[in-house]
């Protein structure tokens, strides 16, 4: 989880993550991503995967909206951490 703060652009992920995460901010600031983003994307990722992305990232921003709305999350939530499968 340290990786993907603010620096994770100078982190140790691979490529494709950093890609993933720099797509996610993109999406969260504006849902607009540059045309170099773009099209850097693109080149590592299918359409349909984007799409995946997309959906995920519209569905846990829609969930921390429904929570921020009923009074942010509660200290005592428990938390689990999934690791993500390796991407090729």
């Amino acid at each position: 989880m340290e990786k993907i703060r603010d620096d994770f652009a100078d982190s140790d992920l691979r490529p494709q993550e950093k890609l993933v995460l720099a797509w996610t901010d993109a999406f969260l600031a504006d849902a607009h991503a540059s045309p170099e983003l773009q099209r850097e994307v693109l080149a590592h990722f299918a359409p349909a995967q984007l799409v995946e992305l997309a959906a995920a990232n519209a569905i846990f921003m829609g969930f921390s909206k429904i929570a921020l709305a009923l009074g942010d999350v509660p200290e005592d939530l428990p938390l689990m951490e999934q690791a993500t499968p390796d991407v090729a």
